[in-house]
């Protein structure tokens, strides 16, 4: 049986890949659509605009958002793992298999396959997804324990009431 050294920082790792790469995309598609887009009506209305026109420009800036949100998160991935190599805790080898892996990661997920499944069907998705990454990180001779320490995993409350995060 794993410890649970090295299934808590799974855990982890997954639930960063899955909002790194469009989960929260999903919910502001599906929690601010309608919010949005009674404000744009009100917005058209109120200043005799082409609803359509005010649309447009509620879209664009919703995406530029998620673009500089994307940008961040890439950065700060980047900047996590060179300080990782710096530190001796990864090589170059594991470095750039880990920002090809979540590069794979970005461009293979699409927010919206979870966005009409039901629960069980959720939980089930990501159960396989951390799977694959315990697996892969396996065969990159990658800590997981470094690997979510890396990633910003040791966050207060995290992890639930009364649970401390797991040290790296």
């Amino acid at each position: 049986m794993l410890s649970k050294k090295i299934i808590i920082p799974l855990i982890a790792l997954a639930a960063f890949g899955l909002a790194l790469f469009g989960l929260d995309q999903v919910y502001a598609q599906t929690a601010g659509t309608n919010k949005s887009s009674a404000l744009v009506q009100m917005i058209a209305q109120k200043f005799g605009l082409d609803q359509g026109q005010v649309q447009s420009v509620f879209d664009q800036y919703r995406q530029d958002q998620r673009n500089q949100m994307q940008q961040k998160r890439q950065q700060n991935l980047e900047d996590s793992l060179s300080q990782a190599l710096k530190d001796g805790k990864i090589n170059e080898t594991q470095k750039q298999a880990i920002l090809a892996r979540f590069g794979e990661l970005k461009t293979n997920n699409d927010p919206n396959n979870f966005k009409n499944m039901a629960p069980d069907q959720r939980k089930e998705a990501f159960a396989n997804r951390q799977n694959d990454l315990k697996t892969w990180a396996q065969s990159q001779g990658i800590d997981p324990t470094v690997l979510s320490g890396l990633l910003g995993m040791h966050r207060p409350g995290m992890w639930g009431k009364g649970q401390a995060s797991p040290k790296p």
